[in-house]
């Protein structure tokens, strides 16, 4: 079975919990690293060069769309909708 190593990107912490409780629920994946704004999101991902990444569009410093434009390499990307709008 392929296992698919994770980063997840979001400003708010109930957003990690929420997403690493999915993530218990599947063997496929690997969370490998966690950032919590975008300058840690770049250092993380070009560093672990994980397969998938989790983003938040939304994020204090920089938007998602600004970390991508610092990524060494295209990761498969998945854009998280921030927890607040979700109600």
């Amino acid at each position: 079975m392929f296992t698919y190593s994770v980063i997840l990107v979001d400003d708010e912490q109930a957003a990690h919990y929420a997403m690493q409780s999915l993530f218990r629920k599947y063997d496929e994946i690997n969370l490998i690293g966690q950032a919590y704004n975008g300058r840690q999101a770049i250092e993380k991902i070009n560093s672990l060069r994980p397969d998938l990444i989790f983003l938040d569009i939304q994020m204090p410093d920089m938007n998602g769309f600004e970390v991508l434009k610092h990524l060494a390499y295209q990761p498969i990307l998945y854009f998280v909708q921030p927890m607040t709008s979700m109600q």
